[in-house]
């Protein structure tokens, strides 16, 4: 079993690198050596400088726990290609995707490997460790600080820099193939270092402008008279009066006050516009990015689709770096000469679906004459829909309930066209507009319930009517309905026989 080359143990660590704080005494002159040293392949004062920022300048700060939490978010999953590669079945697919899931579910820190490998946005490079267990399968992948890196130049082989020393005298190699490695050509770091440090100028001198001009200076003005003696007399009092901010002056003197003509405007514009210069370096936005999302305000929802673009891209970016330095190692070594069907994916969870606005639009849409495909309706709501047995609606008077020959007065006519064409509507799920061409056909199958002699042959035709024109609509089970439906509409007397003639028709479809 391979033995990790990295051991996260302080004794690794030289001490000098735990005592040093690369922001003391830091100018821009020493920030542009830093930089020109990792343009060299040494990354150890950069990027210690770098972990000193993060942890002193609220801005870079803020950008990179937003970043984090929206990282947190995402959810990983193991995918089959949708259009599989020429050669390879569905079941090879599913056999490889099966595989990968078995593989990541045994690395017990993947989402914080993730979101270390999606920090090279910021540092430039991100490496990923595997740490193996006693079968040779990765369990862990450790992040590794980055100040432990070196190179030659830019795109050199990475080398191992235990110590963190500035100038390494003895790297050591490793094999690629025990990292994950994700590198990126222009990160955030020179910007963000650059203005966090003129920040922390400005700061500094902010609080000594603040400190000469922020208190108003105060002149006692003597009495008229004060002799040499008196007015040495009066300055050890003014003295004691400006510390304490009480006492007693002799009368006539008067207390003028002097403030400076401007607060240090200049300083909090200049605070703000580095800080801005972060914002939009780490993430694309302006400063109010970092403040929170505006509840239903569009600045808000502008902000949040904002951050959820810019993570998802790094996200993409990630998955593909676990994709070629994983997926695909574990897919050769399992399924050697096979081409690759599944694939590791980050990505943000499906937002459910506000099922009120959902049913309020398929109400509205029915309404306006259209039929929603209900395949649509339970992927987008995420309901099991399940056909309900239609309610029929009361049966007309028939012979076996006192009418011998059917409906036999206007309002009974009238009172079945009714029900029969709401059987209609109910059965096929259309509208009563939909159903007005197919009005004469059911005023005379509702004038054939006087005859005792109608046959079912008279209801198969109206179906057939119907048929022709729904033909999209007539499934086997919405012939089935329609039959139950007309049957309780017309009578069961007058429509003996029609349920198992058309269930016949339907059976032959």
């Amino acid at each position: 079993m391979k033995q990790p080359q990295f051991l996260r143990n302080a004794d690794q660590l030289d001490k000098w690198l735990e005592r040093f704080n690369p922001l003391r005494g830091a100018t821009l002159g020493t920030l542009a050596t830093y930089f020109d040293d990792a343009a060299e392949g040494r990354y150890a004062n950069v990027m210690w400088m770098a972990r000193k920022m993060i942890r002193r300048d609220p801005t870079i700060r803020a950008c990179m726990r937003r970043i984090h939490a929206q990282l947190m978010q995402l959810k990983w999953s193991v995918k089959t290609m949708a259009t599989l590669p020429s050669g390879l079945s569905a079941a090879q697919a599913e056999t490889q995707r099966t595989h990968l899931l078995q593989r990541y579910e045994q690395i017990e820190n993947l989402k914080q490997a993730a979101a270390a490998s999606a920090l090279a946005d910021f540092f430039g490079f991100a490496h990923l460790e595997k740490h193996y267990d006693e079968q040779g399968s990765v369990v862990r992948l450790q992040p590794v600080p980055q100040w432990h890196w070196v190179r030659e130049g830019l795109y050199g082989e990475w080398k191992f820099n235990a110590k963190a020393s500035p100038w390494p005298r003895d790297p050591a190699a490793i094999d690629a193939a025990d990292f994950v490695v994700r590198e990126i050509d222009d990160p955030w770091i020179e910007i963000a270092l650059i203005n966090g440090l003129r920040l922390n100028q400005n700061n500094r001198d902010w609080d000594g402008f603040n400190a000469r001009y922020g208190i108003p200076s105060t002149f006692f003005i003597a009495p008229p008279g004060a002799t040499e003696e008196k007015l040495e007399e009066f300055a050890d009092v003014a003295n004691d009066l400006a510390a304490d901010g009480a006492g007693v002056l002799p009368n006539g003197t008067e207390v003028k006050m002097h403030e400076a003509a401007q607060k240090g405007e200049t300083f909090g514009l200049k605070d703000k516009h580095h800080a801005s210069m972060i914002v939009l370096a780490a993430t694309g936005g302006l400063l109010t990015m970092l403040a929170e999302s505006g509840s239903g305000t569009l600045a808000g929802g502008a902000h949040s689709d904002t951050w959820r673009d810019l993570v998802a891209g790094i996200a993409s970016e990630v998955s593909e770096c676990f994709q070629e330095q994983l997926d695909k190692i574990w897919l050769a070594e399992q399924f050697p000469g096979q081409k690759i069907a599944a694939y590791f994916e980050l990505e943000f969870p499906e937002e459910s679906a506000d099922r009120h606005a959902l049913a309020t639009t398929v109400k509205t849409l029915k309404e306006a004459g259209y039929t929603v495909q209900r395949d649509w309706l339970v992927e987008e709501s995420g309901i099991p829909l399940e056909d309900a047995a239609p309610a029929p609606p009361a049966p007309l008077k028939n012979r076996q309930q006192g009418f011998i020959g059917g409906p036999s007065s206007a309002r009974d006519r009238a009172e079945a066209m009714q029900l029969a064409e709401t059987a209609i509507q109910a059965a096929l799920d259309v509208t009563r507009d939909t159903v007005a061409p197919l009005a004469p056909d059911i005023a005379a199958l509702i004038a054939m319930a006087e005859d005792a002699t109608a046959s079912a042959a008279d209801f198969i035709m109206l179906a057939s009517k119907v048929e022709q024109l729904f033909p999209e609509l007539m499934t086997p089970a919405s012939v089935q309905a329609l039959a139950a439906s007309l049957e309780a509409a017309l009578g069961t007397a007058a429509a003996q026989g029609a349920r198992a003639a058309i269930r016949q028709q339907s059976a032959a479809k």
